[in-house]
């Protein structure tokens, strides 16, 4: 490779550096054992490291996960007095960004070259129409895309105040498209396939787009609505327009062929620590399905509040949530959510976090938390058939609600003082041959595991339980949130399909997108792991509300959704993205939504037109 022989390794006596030319960079010694060194390398790919690695004396190993390789230097004398110095190579030519500003990039886009047609559509007349299944989803969608590709009614500078409209008066609105002999796409034809509306985990995303430059309709081919509802927005995408009603597609011919990379790509949003009304959630699965995220997760209880009303245990809300008139979810609003999510190809999980962050429950059912002694955190007392027969009721009532096949139930952070403190709790467990804390775990789970299969769904956990070490039925799912991505590895050897979350946590709020863009979220090179099925980014409460969460969750969440789908040739480099995340922001501040700037470190626009 090109990049092997740009690199060089020097070994210099501190006596005589002036041997080393300027061009060469001090690698600054790092402790990992007594006789190696630490290079950062330019890349991660690991044919790439292997290669570097195999040309250079002394190189002991690299590592994928940190982009570095390791060098032995036993033998060269004294340590003390030697440094490493490597010669850093220019980074090899980005691909030309794209005249459109799309996001997440397709798997494969092509499009012509400087001599490039740009199409016009007539504000009046273009139209997007449905050539092949019918479906009320489809036609839901197709009549959302007619307003969302042409977000600028005719006359919209009437709307401005007259400063502006006598600044537009003198300066005349620069019409980009064809200023002589335009030629007009006339439509869209959007032909799905087959009738599958099949929501779930799998379900065939792909889609192809073909935009012709000879004024015959443009082409949205995909087998299901989900395929063509992500197409919808990939093509809404391609359309530039102005603030005089104009509008066109650059550089066309242009075609695409796309699919995402994983089957789960999600965020989480909560709703206990501080509780988000029903239209801010849509807001969030409106601004989730404009960068082609798939799963909602919900979670809709904690120690805070107990947020949803329940019919089968009113208590839990009317003594649980903050305020049971104006913070609580009926099942009707749910069922709408879960409806307007569908329409938009998004499931919705719903996460009820138990045996621990349950004080909410025992507010109103204290019997469930069993013993007074059980402390400092209450939990559900797992030694009472009462505990199970009630979240056996409850959980009725859910799967009557939420028709996704998962049901989380969190587990995380499971205070075992609580058991451990329990002399009934004790007592039981000795009765029943249960000498550890985590075989007491290992109960927990196979309880409501037991309950939630029964009602043919699939139990969703945080990893804790299996990082505690509790013997786990093989199909739970699994979200890692406190470990490494190197676990992933260890629990889907277990047979666990497992969603990667914790590199992705929202509520660290002053981590900008770019520090989540560059997270290596596989191992690049290495074969597809079947059960790593994707990941998501959670948005803890305890600093958002209805007031700020779309900000504070956006762009930040769209820069994650490419890792999601797109593929790795995509170059995950920030400064060389950012005008095509900025784009997308400022598309969605024309679409009404209060996305918040990408940041000052990018000489894009950094201005958007309010509509």
């Amino acid at each position: 490779m090109e990049t092997v022989g740009l690199l060089l390794i020097l070994f210099c006596a501190i006596g005589h550096q002036h041997v080393c030319a300027d061009t060469w960079k001090i690698i600054p010694r790092m402790d990992n054992g007594p006789s190696h060194d630490i290079m950062t390398a330019p890349t991660n790919d690991v044919d790439t490291l292997k290669a570097l690695c195999l040309s250079m004396e002394y190189c002991a190993g690299f590592s994928t996960a940190f982009a570095t390789l390791k060098f032995d230097l036993t033998g060269l004398g004294e340590q003390d007095n030697t440094m490493l110095y490597v010669r850093v190579p220019s980074p090899p030519p980005l691909p030309t960004p794209p005249p459109f500003n799309l996001w997440p990039m397709p798997a494969n886009l092509t499009y012509a070259g400087d001599n490039s047609l740009n199409l016009t559509l007539n504000s009046k007349s273009f139209v997007i129409q449905s050539a092949g299944v019918q479906s009320t989803r489809l036609d839901n969608a197709i009549a959302r895309y007619s307003k969302l590709v042409l977000p600028v009614p005719p006359g919209s500078d009437a709307h401005r105040d007259a400063g502006a409209a006598r600044r537009a008066a003198v300066l005349k609105p620069v019409n980009k498209a064809p200023a002589s002999s335009p030629v007009y796409l006339p439509s869209l034809s959007v032909n799905v396939k087959t009738s599958d509306e099949t929501l779930a985990l799998g379900m065939d995303e792909s889609y192809s787009l073909d935009v012709p430059a000879t004024g015959q309709p443009a082409v949205l081919t995909a087998n299901t609505v989900w395929g063509a509802i992500r197409g919808l927005e990939t093509f809404s995408q391609l359309v530039q327009f102005d603030w005089a009603s104009n509008y066109w597609i650059p550089s066309a011919p242009v075609s695409i062929q796309d699919f995402p990379r994983f089957a789960y790509r999600g965020a989480m949003v909560d709703t206990a620590r501080h509780f988000l009304p029903i239209p801010v959630i849509e807001n969030v699965i409106d601004l989730l399905s404009f960068a082609k995220f798939n799963v909602l997760h919900i979670h809709i209880s904690d120690g805070q509040s107990f947020p949803f009303e329940s019919e089968t245990f009113p208590l839990l809300w009317q003594k649980g949530s903050f305020d049971p008139i104006r913070a609580v979810h009926s099942r009707e609003d749910y069922l709408g959510l879960v409806e307007y999510a569908a329409d938009r190809g998004i499931r919705v999980i719903p996460e009820f976090d138990i045996p621990g962050h349950a004080d909410s429950w025992f507010l109103g059912y204290p019997f469930l938390a069993g013993s007074s002694n059980c402390s400092p955190v209450a939990l559900f007392d797992p030694t009472l058939e009462s505990t199970f027969d009630f979240l056996d009721k409850f959980l009725a009532e859910i799967v009557d609600i939420f028709p996704d096949k998962v049901i989380h139930l969190g587990c995380d952070e499971v205070v075992f003082d609580c058991w451990n403190n329990s002399a009934p709790i004790r007592a039981w467990m000795q009765e029943h041959g249960i000498s550890t804390l985590g075989e007491m775990e290992t109960y927990w789970v196979a309880r409501i595991h037991q309950i939630v299969s029964s009602y043919n769904r699939t139990l969703m956990l945080w990893n804790d339980p299996f990082s505690n070490g509790a013997t786990l039925p093989p199909d739970i799912n699994i979200e890692l949130w406190n470990a490494n991505l190197q676990q992933i590895d260890n629990i889907t050897s277990h047979g666990h399909p497992t969603v990667f979350a914790g590199a992705f946590y929202l509520d660290s709020v002053g981590a900008q997108w770019n520090a989540f863009y560059s997270q290596i979220i596989a191992d690049i090179g290495r074969p597809p792991n079947p059960l790593y099925i994707g990941g998501e980014t959670p948005m803890w409460g305890e600093y958002v509300d209805g007031t700020n969460i779309q900000p504070a969750m956006f762009p930040r969440a769209t820069a994650i959704g490419e890792l999601f789908w797109s593929p790795d040739a995509v170059p995950k480099i920030a400064m060389y993205q950012a005008h095509r995340l900025e784009g997308w922001r400022c598309r969605m501040r024309a679409r009404g939504y209060d996305v918040a700037p990408c940041g000052t470190f990018t000489n894009t626009s950094l201005y958007c037109n309010p509509l």
